[in-house]
C-alpha cells in the first residue's frame, strides 16, 4: 500500500505516542529522508530508475548536460541521469569512452566535427566525439536520480513495498531520540532485513554491462571493446 509523507509523519507519531510538537515535522522528515538516501545508496541501478531519453543534437555543440537541475539540462533529459549505460544514435550504438583519452585523441586530430561515434561522461555533461556536424536524434540509457520527497502530500518515489521500510527507519532514528536503544535497534535491524530481502527484485540482473575494457594503448580508441552493435556505419 502506498504511503505519502503525512501518512508516514502519522504512523511514526502513533506509534512513538508523541505529538507534532514533541517531533516536529523539520526533525521528523529528517528521519524519513535519511531512510529515504539509505535506500537510494543500495544500489545504483535499481531497475525502477532505468530511464531512456531521446534528445536533439546541436551543429558544433559537443557537450550536453544531463546531470544538472531542470534549468541547466539539455532540452529532452526530464531528469537528472546519474549513470549512463548507452548512446544511440539514429544507426548505430556510440562507443563508450574515457573522457580524457577522448579529448586527447580529437584535440589533435585535423577533423574536430562529424557523425559522433563515442561518447564519454565528465561532470555533469555528456560528450560526444567527434563534435555534431549535422543535427542527430540520441538516444540516451542509463538510471536517473530520485525525486526529492517534499510537502505533505508527496509520495516518495519508491515502489510502494519500500514505503514501509521509511517507517521502519524513522521508527529508529525516533526511538533512539527517545534513548530506548534497544527498540532503535530493532527497527533498524528490521529496516535493513527487509530491505535486503525486498531489494532483491529490482537489482537481480542489472548487473551485465556491455563495456568490455581491453589492453589497448592510452588514447586509442581500440582501447574500448563496445559489444552494443556496429559504430561506424562500413561495420
Amino acid at each position: 500500500m502506498a504511503l505519502d509523507l503525512a501518512g508516514i509523519r502519522s504512523f511514526v507519531r502513533t506509534h512513538l505516542e508523541l505529538t507534532d510538537t514533541e517531533l516536529t515535522n523539520t526533525v521528523l522528515d529528517r528521519f524519513i529522508a535519511d531512510g529515504a538516501e539509505r535506500i537510494e545508496a543500495y544500489s545504483r541501478t535499481w531497475s525502477f530508475r532505468a530511464v531512456t531519453y531521446p534528445f536533439s543534437t546541436a551543429i558544433g555543440i559537443a557537450s550536453y548536460n544531463v546531470g544538472g537541475n531542470v534549468y541547466e539540462r539539455w532540452t529532452g533529459i526530464s531528469k537528472t541521469v546519474l549513470d549512463v549505460t548507452d548512446v544511440r544514435g539514429p544507426r548505430h550504438s556510440l562507443k563508450p569512452v574515457d573522457h580524457r583519452q577522448a579529448r586527447d585523441l580529437f584535440s589533435a586530430s585535423t577533423t574536430q566535427t562529424g557523425t559522433p561515434t563515442m561518447w564519454s561522461r565528465f561532470g555533469e555533461d555528456l560528450f560526444l566525439w567527434p563534435t555534431p556536424a549535422t543535427v542527430e536524434v540520441m538516444t540516451l540509457s542509463g538510471y536517473r536520480a530520485a525525486d526529492d520527497l517534499i510537502g505533505a502530500g508527496s509520495i516518495p518515489d519508491l515502489p510502494n513495498e519500500f514505503h514501509e521500510l521509511l517507517c521502519w527507519w524513522a521508527l529508529s532514528r525516533g526511538y533512539a531520540q527517545q534513548d530506548d536503544t534497544e527498540l532503535a535497534d530493532f527497527y533498524r535491524t528490521e529496516f535493513e532485513a527487509q530491505l535486503r530481502r525486498r531489494a532483491s527484485r529490482y537489482v537481480a540482473g542489472n548487473a551485465a554491462q556491455p563495456l568490455q575494457v581491453g589492453s589497448g594503448a592510452a588514447g586509442s580508441a581500440g582501447t574500448f571493446r563496445y559489444a552494443g552493435g556496429p559504430v561506424l556505419d562500413w561495420e
